[in-house]
């Protein structure tokens, strides 16, 4: 955005402070209570602006129930950190492996120095090749970005074409990467590998000896290797558990099988003769008319509850629905004192709240008290009933004060209505069109619209969903990536200990003994990781769930899997190359050294 744009926005936004003060003080006035008075208590009505292009994915503060297919920019963040650490195990690789058989190309460099290459050609050399190598990398990720992108779309659920994909922008950054992975994979090597004197090699001495440095650096990149693998192993494991959490936990009624009919105040006034209709539909257990469902849209305002002792809070803000008697028998709402809504009573007059509505007012017995609504006109209403919490928004947020008024009440409007109806799973595709045909017989061409409620509520958890599936498929991909540089190190060591295996296995030494002398050192490279990859994944997932008011509890038991499944994985890639060298023809390999 421009600057002169930004400065509009400011003028703009300075404006909303006077703008709130008039018109939020005339709403104010209607309850009784100046808004000069609701700002001195620590009362606070802001208003900002937000840029279109910002919507989907800096919305996160919004809560509005259309907004549950946006996504969130940290999780972007958080891919491409990801991302960019998957390269990096891909570049300790390169390293690792260039420097661990720079014996082999040591007479290379002793001869081109002899024959009056610099030094600086040399290292422009190794760097060229780093360069085709990165340039060969991103062409065959091109390539494969082009294969799997209609699967990617399906993962994260949204279409994504190659043109949308590949833009200029992106075709740029590629490139930029491209040198950036050749200096980060090739330097190192690089400059390792033309430091040997040519004199020394030439001559044959002992001129690649691993010093302590170069082993702890080796040992220290297969150490991030793991570590990183680990990370994204715990990772996931919680992300999986949470989202089994989302969809396992009690959320105080049951969403299974609810089906919600929406708009269907385009019944012109027929809503509650369509209700008694489909109730008579063989496949249709039960249904109730209400003004929004859990997972939409709520009505908030504030009341005044009855002082019962000095404890009693003087207002009370509480969320609610307008609905029939058949309201809470339908979602399976438990009422735990008083009674539900019923036709044997006028309850046009009625509240039921929820537990939590009860203990912020402070009574001890609820039943039988009476709110104040300021905003509709001073109309009190008697509490009949208490049903237990409920969650009526995503489990990101705690449960909040809630009330369910009847529809006879018409304390407030919303301009919609929907049905809400239990059918039986067995053969629901005869009962949804039962159902149709129904609405299509009380209406003349309006639309039929209709979903069902445990769909609503995993929609809200989009985001997490999509989180689980990308953090397991880098997660495979790390691990991959860690076990291929491992087992290239692993083929590395057992070449260059070939005569030492052939001498012990001459001396009598068991294929079992060689698989562990050449295992051991890997493995508690490997263990090493593990350890220090869970006090930093678990600050991490520690992090991310804090953003939920409902969450899992990071168990020991995630660390001690992601742990075994990473030196179990490394175990199977070190035994390979460790078995076969192991199982060699020993005077074939004493003859060849």
């Amino acid at each position: 955005m421009a600057t002169n744009d930004k400065g509009s926005l400011q003028r703009i936004e300075s404006k909303f402070p006077v703008v709130v003060r008039v018109q939020a003080a005339k709403g104010f006035k209607r309850i009784g209570k100046p808004f000069d008075e609701f700002i001195k208590n620590g009362g606070k009505w802001d208003f900002h602006l937000l840029p279109l292009a910002d919507l989907h994915l800096r919305s996160s503060a919004i809560s509005m129930p259309w907004l549950n297919r946006l996504s969130n920019i940290k999780y972007i963040y958080i891919f491409a950190s990801i991302a960019l650490f998957i390269i990096l195990l891909a570049c300790v690789n390169f390293m690792n492996l260039s420097t661990a058989r720079a014996a082999n190309r040591a007479r290379e460099v002793g001869i081109r120095k002899v024959t009056g290459s610099t030094k600086a050609q040399l290292i422009k050399q190794f760097l060229s090749e780093a360069f085709l190598y990165s340039l060969l990398s991103s062409v065959f990720a091109v390539a494969i970005v082009m294969l799997l992108l209609k699967t990617f779309s399906s993962i994260i659920d949204e279409p994504i074409n190659f043109q949308t994909a590949f833009t200029t922008k992106i075709w740029l950054s590629l490139f930029a990467l491209t040198l950036i992975v050749t200096l980060l994979a090739g330097s190192y090597p690089a400059f390792y590998l033309t430091s040997f004197k040519p004199m020394l090699v030439l001559k044959g001495k002992n001129f690649f000896t691993p010093g302590k440095k170069s082993l702890l650096l080796r040992n220290g990149l297969v150490v991030f290797q793991f570590t990183m693998s680990t990370i994204m192993i715990i990772g996931t494991l919680v992300v999986l558990r949470q989202l089994k959490f989302f969809r396992n936990t009690d959320i105080g009624f049951n969403k299974s099988n609810v089906l919600v009919i929406t708009g269907a105040n385009r019944l012109a006034g027929s809503e509650e003769s369509f209700r008694q209709a489909i109730t008579q539909i063989p496949g249709v257990i039960s249904a109730g008319t209400t003004s929004s469902v859990p997972s939409g849209s709520v009505f908030g305002d504030s009341y005044q509850p009855e002082p019962e002792n000095p404890h009693t809070t003087k207002e009370l803000n509480l969320s609610s629905f307008m609905v029939d008697d058949d309201f809470i028998p339908t979602l399976d709402i438990k009422v735990l004192k008083g009674r539900n809504f019923s036709k044997e009573f006028n309850d046009s007059a009625s509240v039921i709240l929820n537990e939590e509505a009860v203990k912020q007012i402070g009574w001890k017995e609820p039943v039988g008290k009476w709110l104040d609504y300021p905003g509709g006109d001073n109309t009190r209403f008697k509490v009949v009933g208490v049903t237990r919490n409920f969650n009526v928004e995503s489990l990101r947020a705690p449960v909040s004060a809630f009330a369910l008024f009847h529809t006879s009440s018409k304390t407030y409007s919303i301009g919609a209505t929907n049905i809400v109806a239990r059918v039986k799973s067995d053969d629901l595709n005869k009962t949804l069109r039962q159902i149709e045909n129904k609405w299509r017989s009380f209406t003349s061409g309006e639309p039929y619209d209709y979903n069902f409620l445990d769909a609503q509520f995993d929609a809200q958890y989009r985001s997490e969903t999509r989180l689980g599936s990308i953090f397991s498929l880098f997660a495979v991909l790390s691990i991959l990536i860690a076990c291929l540089g491992l087992f290239g190190l692993c083929t590395y060591v057992a070449e260059r200990r070939t005569k030492e295996i052939g001498i012990r296995k001459v001396l009598g030494a068991s294929v079992e003994s060689v698989v562990v002398l050449i295992s051991k050192d890997f493995l508690k490279l490997t263990l090493i990781a593990a350890i220090l990859a869970v006090p930093i994944a678990w600050w991490m997932m520690n992090k991310w769930l804090e953003d939920f008011a409902y969450r899992i509890s990071i168990g020991w038991s995630v660390f001690i899997i992601a742990g075994v499944f990473t030196i179990m994985i490394a175990l199977i890639t070190i035994s390979f190359q460790a078995i076969k060298a192991a199982l060699a023809n020993p005077v074939k390999n004493l003859r060849t050294e």
